[in-house]
């Protein structure tokens, strides 16, 4: 797969980069790229916003040390893409922080940079919604051109990960539809695991507490569970989440 690329619809994790425009429209304006900068480690959270800072075509809008500001700095800020680390030692884990901005800002536009480049890892970061995924080990060039990439609303897979992700990618879709667990149905999972009440659940996806309960309850009759926490482990012994 070419760098930059352009990239399937967003929650088809059968398609990292297809060549097919994506179907979320970008929002870029006119100047520099506005990126929200989100990393829980001071040291590498500095020298990525120096960095972003000295490319001349981007401007950093907002910098979060705690993924747990990250919704809201979103709505503060309306940034044309989010730059984060999944990895954290606070209360909200990474993937909780995502699926919050995911749920609320259907067309935000999300670049993962991580140490942890396992196809495992980045297949739930696309799966996820995420609109790339870099290894932190990439060069300065790289992370401009997926910025600007994902930017102009275009998917972004670091080349050296893509072939084994799409491996991942179209045995986990395997997984979803023989389980037949609908996309909605599987957002709410996710949320499940990440260990969000159902009021909790509801309020990031906009939603009535009745129409999650109604998730849920299907949920458990689809996966032949007997409570949450089973159905969550069952999600993860299938492959249909991380």
């Amino acid at each position: 797969m070419r760098q930059g690329e352009r990239g399937g619809r967003r929650n088809r994790p059968d398609t990292p980069s297809t060549g097919a425009p994506d179907s979320h429209p970008t929002r870029r304006r006119s100047g520099p790229i506005r990126v929200l900068v989100a990393d829980e480690q001071p040291l590498a959270l500095e020298g990525i916003v120096q960095f972003i800072e000295r490319a001349g075509s981007f401007t950093v809008v907002a910098r979060v040390d705690d993924l747990a500001a990250l919704a809201a700095t979103y709505r503060a800020v309306d940034p044309d893409v989010v730059l984060m680390d999944l990895a954290g030692s606070g209360p909200v884990p990474g993937t909780a922080a995502l699926d919050e901005v995911l749920a609320h800002h259907g067309t935000a536009r999300v670049l993962v940079v991580s140490s942890d480049t396992s196809p495992v890892a980045v297949g739930a970061a696309l799966e996820r919604g995420c609109a790339g995924f870099l290894p932190k080990t990439s060069t300065a060039d790289q992370l401009a051109a997926a910025l600007r990439a994902v930017a102009a609303g275009e998917n972004y897979v670091h080349p050296r990960l893509a072939a084994a992700v799409l491996r991942i990618l179209r045995q986990r879709e395997g997984s979803r539809i023989e389980s037949g667990l609908t996309d909605r149905e599987l957002a709410v999972l996710r949320l499940v695991a990440d260990g969000l009440t159902n009021a909790r659940i509801a309020d990031a996806l906009d939603v009535a507490e009745s129409t999650v309960k109604t998730h849920v309850a299907r949920i458990l009759q689809k996966l032949d569970a007997t409570d949450r926490a089973h159905a969550v482990a069952l999600a993860f012994r299938r492959g249909l989440i991380d």
